[in-house]
């Protein structure tokens, strides 16, 4: 008989009840007449394409097709044969570095001050009229900030970045709360505040341009500005409930679930979380770093999966650019850019451990034998040499609801050219309830179809 297997991670309040976990794993829908209707595919690794300055990389910006980055305290731009040139300081070395642009100009936001990089020089803003910024965004010719630790929001001169004047402000006023964040969308201008948002587009007014949308107040704040992230025609960001909420005709779709944010409210902060979007073999995934774990919700399926770096409850990577025709996501401790590629199954030569827990398989009240269980996948994927010239699937499982698993049951998934190779194991004994995991940690392609087991019910 065909089981269940893991198509998300939702580890719920009560394991017996899910204990399920895709980790460097995720789902992908099959067409109608495909022999399973998900398949399980390994998440990209990374390939070294740059590496610039101390770290760690705190920025990344495609700037008229050209990158831009910010490592350590320093301001780079890399050519697409991955060549960095040091550009000049931007002080701080620990939060992420906002950066927005026009055609001409781009504005790093760093340490509460304010550079702008024209394509030749980097001049710190020093006009007397420029507040202390946190965050920045780019709409029809203005470069737009947030004010620290207020509810203001300024503009500078019209497609001029380092000139401002003194009366080019505004108060997110409908509440008491500071802005936290800002980003255009949609020629729209989002103020994301600590408790409530408001909505903001150009009116052409002389004196400020920028005018709340009519009858548009969300009372739903934000946890974590640098979560703010817009793709697919929409914005998602952390709430100030720690609720991941996509922006719908103006008001918080919920999309994260109750397995996710039991996580996020686990975490010691969620203030210092960094989001970013990135587009690869047609899914969409928003990816939300805290220091505790890495969680990605893909927005073609709509579900979750998480990331992690071998030997750490998190993946070590922040932000993405797409550019050059790739996709490129900075190191959050080194100066390290890497690609993020589907055909590279290390993460710059290091393991990349891909762990599955399936759905909680049970003969409703009775207790079970399974004689024989079988992993369908995408088999003959070996090495020529080296570790991964005979990759190994370990299976273990655990009759507690998810709690603890026993021992690992390793066997091959074929050496190169072996594609009718099957995993199996047999005699697995009796239980009420079972929670399945899956081990792939060789450097190979993987894609999992399928699960099979003989069960035979018992009284």
């Amino acid at each position: 008989m065909r089981i269940p297997f893991a198509i998300n991670s939702y580890q719920a309040r009560s394991l017996p009840l899910s204990a399920q976990r895709l980790i460097n794993l995720y789902a992908e829908k099959s067409p109608q007449d495909a022999k399973m209707p998900v398949v399980l595919y390994g998440t990209p690794g990374l390939s070294l394409f740059a590496s610039v300055g101390d770290g760690p990389i705190r920025g990344l910006h495609n700037f008229n097709g050209t990158l831009a980055a910010v490592s350590g305290d320093t301001f780079y731009t890399i050519d697409s044969a991955g060549s960095g040139t040091s550009r000049g300081s931007v002080e701080g070395k620990g939060e992420w570095a906002p950066m927005a642009s026009s055609d001409t100009e781009l504005v790093v936001v760093s340490n509460d001050k304010g550079w702008v990089w024209n394509g030749t020089t980097l001049t710190q803003i020093t006009d007397g009229d420029f507040l202390t910024p946190r965050d920045v965004t780019f709409q029809d010719g203005y470069h737009i900030f947030s004010e620290k630790d207020s509810n203001t929001f300024f503009i500078s001169e019209l497609r001029d970045a380092t000139s401002y004047v003194a009366t080019d402000f505004a108060l997110a006023e409908g509440d008491a709360d500071d802005i936290v964040a800002v980003i255009s969308d949609h020629r729209e201008l989002w103020v994301f505040g600590e408790q409530t948002i408001e909505v903001y587009y150009n009116s052409g007014n002389a004196d400020f341009p920028f005018e709340r949308v009519s009858g548009v107040f969300i009372e739903r704040g934000c946890a974590a500005r640098h979560s703010v992230a817009a793709e697919d025609n929409t914005i998602y960001w952390l709430g100030d409930d720690n609720v991941i909420y996509r922006a719908g005709n103006y008001s918080p779709e919920r999309v994260s679930t109750h397995a996710v944010e039991t996580a996020i409210g686990s975490y010691n902060s969620v203030s210092s979380a960094v989001a970013g979007m990135y587009t690869q073999d047609g899914h969409k995934f928003y990816v939300i770093s805290f220091d505790g774990g890495t969680w990605v919700y893909d927005i073609s399926t709509g579900l979750w999966h998480e990331r992690q770096s071998y030997g750490f409850s998190r993946w070590n990577v922040n932000g993405a650019a797409e550019i050059y025709g790739k996709v490129l996501v900075g190191d959050y401790k080194s100066g390290n850019i890497y690609q993020l590629d589907l055909d590279t199954y290390t993460d710059n030569g290091g393991v990349i451990q891909r762990i599955a827990h399936s759905p909680s398989i049970h003969a409703s009240t009775y207790r079970a034998v399974i004689r024989r269980f079988v992993i369908e996948l995408e088999a003959g994927v070996g090495l020529t040499t080296g570790q991964g010239s005979d990759p190994q699937i370990a299976l273990s499982w655990s009759d507690d609801g998810g709690r603890t698993f026993g021992n690992e049951h390793w066997t091959t998934i074929g050496a190169i050219g072996r594609y009718g190779v099957r995993a199996v194991w047999r005699r697995l004994g009796q239980f009420r309830q079972r929670v399945f995991r899956l081990l792939i940690s060789d450097p190979v392609k993987v894609a999992i179809i399928a699960a099979n087991a003989d069960v035979e019910g018992t009284d």
